[in-house]
């Protein structure tokens, strides 16, 4: 980790003015659909100058996000926000616009580089967490179906890494079928359901990448099999209520809000812009894990087993006393993540 980032201009004050870039990733995730759209909304709330807003269409299309990246450079703005869809890739281009003078922020996904900010989640240690917690409740041993998101991309990635973790700590554990969701509802309950029908047996238990929990269940209820233990990364208010509602349901999941999340990414890059000086160059917040003692406390009473809805709370994310601490001048910038 670094201390600062050179090239920020020392504007000052609460008030933050400026001309920005967005270049997010294509949103086929609902996660990161309302991820960037809240990120726009908080950056223009804050009444900065948004001049480039841009996303490929394929969650894989590095070079096209890249080509999107150098347009972004060619417009000079005081900051660039970057998604990327591979950061590796983006060095060159992070490296690029330090010798420019703008900053970088990278959201979602960490870049290795001295030259940006990234503003991430754990997301390795959310998948390893919550397998290994799901794999012992299940008596350490037992057949698994696993679905999954976007082969290749940073989230599938980390989250590969974190199962393959549990895996480690749990040897008796065996993956019997993988199927994709690609990070779509409806696309997880079809393919479970195929999974379902060669394989009337079932499982003992599910991991699954994120925020398609709900849909898996549903699979399992139209096939007529019982709802197995679960792993439910990236939580939604349905599954969370169906296991507040079954209080003896094994369930693991994770709350990552991501209109907070994108909040406190906003906060953090106008903070940068007004000056105020990153201590360090790597923000990770831990997701908050939830379990079936717990679920309960996120969970209104009025939700519906079919909500889709991102499982979200304000009390889980990083507060204003723990992002002032990642600054060496705190009072510049904006004091709260709106």
């Amino acid at each position: 980790m670094v201390c600062g980032v050179a090239g920020a201009p020392e504007v000052g004050g609460l008030a933050v003015e400026g001309e920005l870039a967005l270049v997010g990733t294509a949103p086929a995730a609902p996660f990161i659909a309302v991820y960037q759209e809240a990120l726009a909304a908080s950056l223009e709330s804050a009444g900065v100058e948004i001049v480039l807003n841009v996303a490929p269409n394929d969650p894989s299309d590095v070079p096209g996000q890249l080509q999107q990246f150098s347009q972004a450079l060619s417009l000079n703005p005081d900051i660039i926000f970057l998604n990327p869809v591979a950061p590796e890739p983006a060095i060159d281009l992070v490296n690029e616009a330090h010798a420019a003078g703008i900053p970088v922020v990278s959201l979602v996904v960490p870049i290795d580089s001295p030259n940006a900010v990234s503003v991430v989640y754990n997301a390795v240690l959310q998948s390893m967490t919550t397998a290994s917690s799901l794999f012992g409740a299940i008596g350490g041993s037992g057949d698994v179906l696993e679905v999954t998101g976007v082969p290749g991309i940073p989230n599938q990635l980390f989250w590969d890494a974190g199962r393959d973790h549990a895996l480690e700590l749990c040897p008796e554990i065996e993956i019997v079928g993988s199927v994709q969701g690609l990070f779509q509802p409806p696309l997880a309950q079809q393919a479970v359901v195929q999974y379902l029908s060669t394989n009337p047996a079932g499982v003992d238990a599910v991991i699954q990448t994120g925020t398609m929990g709900w849909a898996v269940r549903d699979a399992f209820v139209q096939s007529g099999h019982e709802v197995p233990p679960m792993q439910d990364v990236g939580a939604s208010q349905g599954m969370a209520a169906y296991a507040a509602q079954h209080p003896d349901y094994l369930y693991y999941g994770s709350i990552t809000p991501p209109v907070s999340m994108a909040q406190g990414a906003a906060q953090i890059g106008l903070k940068i812009l007004a000056g105020a000086g990153p201590r360090v160059n790597q923000v990770v917040w831990a997701p908050h894990i939830i379990d079936s003692s717990t679920v309960g406390d996120f969970v209104d009473p009025s939700w519906t087993t079919d909500d889709g809805t991102d499982l979200t709370s304000d009390e889980v994310y990083f507060t204003d006393e723990q992002t002032a601490e990642f600054f060496t001048n705190p009072e510049l910038g904006p004091q709260s993540a709106e």
